[in-house]
């Protein structure tokens, strides 16, 4: 039907539902005709987490702000559980970025995962403000500015296997045609100790390095 020649290869049924689970995060059968888009996505993401978006906690709130309503949204339940259970989902995968994209007729999530991203889940369009003005008030950010590039932080704290990490995000906020582009870049503490050992060097030109 395609026209390419097609090789035939074996693998295992844990090997294919995996890379499924990879390439096509959140489209199942059984979801695609039950429920709307937003509580299939935080469903399924809820599901690939298995951590509870109670386990985050977000350190150092930002201040009040003076844009009333652009705050009242971004303070709504369903806005504040697709933010944490996207955390909490990216840092089970092991993602380095969370990219947060809009464009003329859909807004999009991205993890970055050993260096290539993947679509996660695509939120109704009309969240994209509230989703970005959660996100930037976390990172104490301007939510009134839209036209200008901003970046900050987010200092979180998580539970992982009973122990309590602390986690730094960098937010680095763009404008684009279509709104502002987020993305996140995760850094957990604990991982950036590096042994020079497991770069591959043999034990001489370790040692004169």
């Amino acid at each position: 039907m395609t026209g390419y020649h097609v090789e035939t290869v074996v693998a295992s049924e844990a090997a294919v539902l995996e890379a499924l689970d990879r390439c096509y995060p959140g489209i199942t059968a059984k979801n695609r005709s039950n429920g709307s888009t937003l509580e299939i996505a935080t469903r399924e993401l809820a599901h690939m987490s298995r951590v509870h978006d109670d386990g985050l906690e977000i350190l150092e709130d930002a201040e009040e702000l003076d844009v009333v309503t652009l705050e009242q949204q971004s303070g709504e339940a369903p806005v504040v559980r697709m933010v944490n259970v996207l955390l909490a989902s990216a840092i089970h995968k092991g993602a380095s970025d969370i990219h947060i994209e809009p464009y003329e007729k859909e807004f999009r999530v991205r993890f970055r995962i050993d260096g290539v991203l993947y679509n996660v889940m695509v939120p109704p369009l009309e969240m994209k403000d509230a989703v970005t003005s959660r996100i930037k008030i976390k990172a104490k950010l301007d939510i009134a500015e839209k036209r200008l590039p901003q970046d900050g932080r987010i200092k979180m704290r998580y539970r992982d296997a009973g122990a309590t990490k602390e986690l730094d995000i960098r937010v680095s906020c763009l404008p684009t045609l279509y709104g502002e582009k987020i993305v996140l870049r995760l850094l957990d503490r604990s991982k950036l100790m590096l042994d020079m050992s497991n770069l591959g060097f043999d034990a001489e030109s370790l040692r004169r390095f």
